[in-house]
């Protein structure tokens, strides 16, 4: 039975992955650097040995085979360096893309979590608003019935206390929640 890694957890495979990947693509296109050097290097010792080997000198045919071996087992080197190249190319793409859907998916996973915490919340403000309903409700009638008796002793007062009474459970919200209202 297969167990599902996290997308952390598949996020740090993939990543690892695609630094050796990187690290054999570099090691190819070097291989491919190091191998044009000794081409040259091999080819003035063929320049130099060739008239001595052709000549009948046996240490120097001796000598120049070795050369030709060697130019050989370079050809063939940079030969499967070359052709792994787009192969490490195409895999370091599949491997981006693979961390990028891992990336994505952690964000995904944070997002819900984020959103259940959030949503567990409803619950708990729907209480609290409805209580706070009732407050602002009382106290407006409390204020109602305040302003009500300043009218035997303040009339005009009262009046314009009264005018400003239906405003000021707005004024309140606005003062304590005013950055989530629009």
């Amino acid at each position: 039975m297969e167990t599902k890694q996290s997308p952390e957890a598949r996020l740090e495979a993939i990543e690892k992955e695609e630094e050796e990947l990187g690290r054999r693509r570099r090691e190819a296109l070097t291989r491919i650097r190091q191998a044009g050097v000794r081409f040259e290097e091999l080819e003035e010792r063929r320049a130099v040995l060739a008239p001595e080997a052709f000549s009948g000198d046996k240490k120097a045919s001796a000598e120049l085979e070795a050369v030709e071996d060697e130019h050989d087992r370079l050809v063939r080197s940079v030969s499967v360096a070359r052709a792994a190249l787009p192969e490490f190319e195409r895999m370091l793409a599949e491997a981006d893309k693979r961390s990028s859907e891992a990336r994505a998916d952690i964000h995904r996973a944070r997002y819900q979590v984020h959103k259940s915490e959030a949503e567990a919340l409803t619950p708990k403000l729907d209480e609290l608003a409805e209580e706070l309903h009732e407050l602002i409700e009382k106290r407006h009638k409390l204020y109602r019935d305040a302003f009500e008796e300043m009218r035997f002793y303040d009339s005009p007062g009262a009046n314009g206390a009264v005018l400003r009474l239906g405003d000021m459970p707005a004024d309140f919200l606005k003062a304590k929640f005013g950055r989530w209202l629009s």
